[in-house]
């Protein structure tokens, strides 16, 4: 290829890259924009609506592991990539461990790119959502203290209000009023269901009939438990959960599915290493007998024509 070829195709690169980079800027900025500025949509509520009357409790999983939980696919499949990545036996051999950590590495960033670029463009989607909606959480009331609310008659809808309570932060305040959907519910569903397709779909078949299976029922109760724990806190109304689920589902399977392909990138499964006796791996060696065979074929092949000619 000629000088001036290569260096047209890495300023392509370096152009699409600059794209890419500014498009996830501004997505990120946006949702800080969102989750911490942002004025929510002002809603009405009912006169002694016990829907959204509740005390505000404690979280029985804080946001913090949950989003430490959404990061866990990079060391989850590192290993798994690790174990059970494919590497010419050569190769390693030459260049020791550290080929196999930085070949599975590779692997591993190729998935956790599109993984993590859609967990922010849920995170902005989610966000946009409860800001919109304006849904009030089952403690509104109490984390509010409408000033019309005090001497209101029962069912009448109320409109005008002012929030009156000066002991939370104003972050606080206007988090009473973005329940719809949840995001402990959306953020557990979009890494689990990663994570459980990852292992459906990468992981070759193992001796272990339940190892996997079992992995998948864990990450299944990971979302139950996030799930069901925000509306017992009383944190969110039930259709705020499903809400929540369904968006995690949606951006998995378009995460999974259409991105990535179900994780097939090489059009095969991952294949376990198995050395024979003389140290060399069993389908390293079937690959490079296919190769020798196609390479004799192909050199009779030639003979012949040139023999006909």
């Amino acid at each position: 290829m000629k000088p001036a070829a290569k260096a047209s195709q890495r300023l392509q690169k370096a152009a699409w890259i600059t794209v890419d980079l500014l498009i996830f800027l501004i997505a990120a900025s946006t949702l800080i924009y969102i989750e911490f500025f942002a004025p929510n949509v002002k809603r009405g509520f009912f006169c002694g609506d016990k829907s959204i009357s509740f005390e505000r409790q404690k979280d029985t999983i804080p946001i913090k592991i949950v989003i430490i939980f959404g990061l866990t696919p990079i060391l989850f499949m590192w290993i798994a990539e690790f174990i059970f990545i494919e590497v010419d036996t050569e190769e390693s051999e030459s260049n020791g461990i550290g080929f196999r950590v930085k070949k599975s590495w590779r692997q591993m960033l190729v998935w956790f790119k599109s993984y993590g670029v859609n967990l922010v463009f849920m995170l902005l989607v989610m966000d946009v959502t409860k800001v919109l909606v304006g849904e009030h959480r089952p403690h509104f009331i109490e984390s509010c203290r409408p000033d019309t609310a005090v001497n209101c008659t029962i069912g009448e809808f109320i409109t005008d209000f002012v929030c009156t309570n000066k002991t939370i932060k104003p972050y606080a305040l206007r988090d009473s009023s973005r329940s719809f959907p949840s995001g402990h519910a959306s953020i557990s569903t979009y890494t689990s269901l990663f994570m459980i397709w990852y292992l459906q779909c990468r992981l070759p078949k193992l001796k272990s009939m339940f190892l996997v299976p079992f992995v998948q029922v864990l990450l299944a109760l990971w979302v139950s438990l996030c799930s069901v724990s925000r509306v017992t806190d009383h944190r969110h109304h039930w259709t705020d959960v499903i809400g929540g689920i369904i968006l995690g589902v949606v951006f998995a399977i378009y995460t999974c599915h259409i991105l990535l392909k179900n994780f097939n990138s090489d059009n095969d499964k991952l294949k376990p290493i198995i050395n024979n006796v003389n140290g060399s791996s069993s389908s390293n060696d079937s690959r490079r007998s296919v190769r020798r065979l196609l390479s004799t074929i192909s050199s009779k092949e030639e003979f012949t024509l040139n023999n006909l000619e």
